[in-house]
């Protein structure tokens, strides 16, 4: 009798457990937080945050939002700081559905702090998951942010900033149409992957940009940057104010494609562009057809012949400018593009036994998935798994060479160089 009592009882508590939960809606008009007890939060309609208000969450919290609803930010304030461990979630209550996302937006002075702050959340099944086209507050940060399955991760539209600060630093953006759409954004050792576009903003810093199946990325400033496995890696003008030295853009369709004309202002220099499929580089109409000068580059090889038949321009469809390319960087330091790949990425994980004939063994918190790149850009091996901290890699049917390793920790993205005998 009392062991069935206590069967029941537990019964009931589980069963409580399971249907507890916050429902949202309308306006927010005091300071407020949202806790891990309240989890989850399910949005019914449109929430407003009204002037010169915060609205806090927790860690671990998940915001469950009805299809086409928002979370709008009037002159007010988000600060929403996960962990590692217990990130928040964002997410459509529906899984076959959308909401429409993050609407900071007012002309009024926010007394103190940032609009928007954001540390370890997930951003899913968003239309927009931060729609910035009437964001006039600053700062924007957000920090170890993942974003996925959304039509934009951000969205700037048209608008053009002419100040703010939006800084997005070691987040991850994958399976968007758009990673990150337009702005003056400052995107700081991120990683772009299996968008259809990864990234168009202005300021790329040592990001990893991968598998996008329109194009990888477009900046007026990027540096220390790997392009990869895209249909073209650098898509854009590159005009004045212009400044985009020491990337790596290997393994793509087009390394880089060109619309726009170099002038004296711009700077284009230590960038390694070698073994694209079709293009290594590539000038187009309608951004002008003088002469872009991009002497110093390096295409891995010495052979002139070979880097001019990597180029398309005024020599294959006159209508185009032409591409001065001579000199050719001859330098060891660039003629392997690995070095490049090497002096632009961190590895924060280890291989053993490196070189290898076999096996080997990665070690890395928290892995959840390996890949192996040949000096194509090529993937040869993909392993996903749960979270784990040590995996055996089999790697005998892979030829004598040097490759690149990649790991996901965390929803972060390492590298290093693996030597196969």
């Amino acid at each position: 009798m009392r062991t069935g009592l206590c069967i029941a009882a537990l019964a009931l508590v589980i069963v409580k457990s399971a249907v507890a939960q916050t429902e949202i809606s309308g306006g927010i008009f005091s300071n407020t937080m949202w806790t891990i007890d309240g989890s989850p939060y399910v949005i019914t309609d449109d929430v407003v945050v009204f002037d010169d208000l915060l609205l806090t969450i927790e860690p671990g919290v998940i915001v469950q939002v009805q299809p086409g609803k928002r979370i709008e930010l009037r002159n007010s304030r988000l600060v929403a700081m996960g962990t590692e461990a217990q990130p928040i979630l964002f997410t459509c209550s529906d899984a076959a559905s959308t909401w429409q996302g993050f609407v900071p937006l007012g002309l009024v002075h926010i007394s103190s702090g940032n609009q928007m702050h954001m540390e370890h959340c997930i951003i899913e099944r968003a239309v927009k998951g931060v729609d910035f086209e009437d964001a006039y507050h600053t700062p924007y940060e957000f920090l170890h942010c993942e974003f996925r399955n959304c039509d934009s991760g951000t969205w700037s539209g048209g608008l053009g900033f002419t100040y703010g600060y939006y800084l997005f630093q070691d987040c991850f953006f994958h399976d968007n149409e758009a990673g990150i759409y337009g702005g003056l954004h400052t995107v700081i050792g991120s990683r772009f992957e299996n968008n259809v576009i990864g990234v168009s903003t202005y300021h790329l810093e040592d990001c990893v940009i991968s598998g996008n199946t329109q194009f990888g990325a477009f900046a007026r400033h990027m540096t220390g940057c790997l392009m990869t496995g895209n249909n073209i890696g650098y898509d854009g003008d590159l005009m004045a104010n212009y400044y985009l030295d020491n990337n790596v853009a290997v393994g793509n369709t087009i390394g880089f494609r060109m619309a726009g004309v170099f002038t004296d202002e711009s700077s284009f220099a230590n960038n390694i562009i070698c073994r694209n499929s079709l293009y290594n580089i590539q000038r187009i109409s309608g951004g002008g057809n003088a002469a872009a000068h991009i002497q110093g580059t390096c295409f891995c090889t010495d052979n002139e012949a070979a880097v001019a038949a990597s180029i398309y321009d005024a020599v294959d469809d006159i209508s185009v400018g032409l591409i001065d390319y001579l000199p050719l960087t001859t330098d060891p330091w660039c003629m392997n593009f690995h070095v490049g790949v090497e002096e632009v990425l961190e590895s924060d994980f280890s291989i053993a036994p490196n070189p290898a004939t076999d096996q080997v063994v990665v070690n890395g918190r928290d892995l959840s998935r390996i890949t192996v790149l040949d000096a194509a850009g090529r993937s040869l091996i993909d392993l996903s798994f749960g979270a784990r901290n040590i995996q055996d890699v089999d790697v005998i049917d892979l030829p004598s060479g040097m490759y690149v390793m990649r790991t996901l920790q965390a929803g972060r993205w390492s590298h290093a160089r693996l030597i196969k005998q």
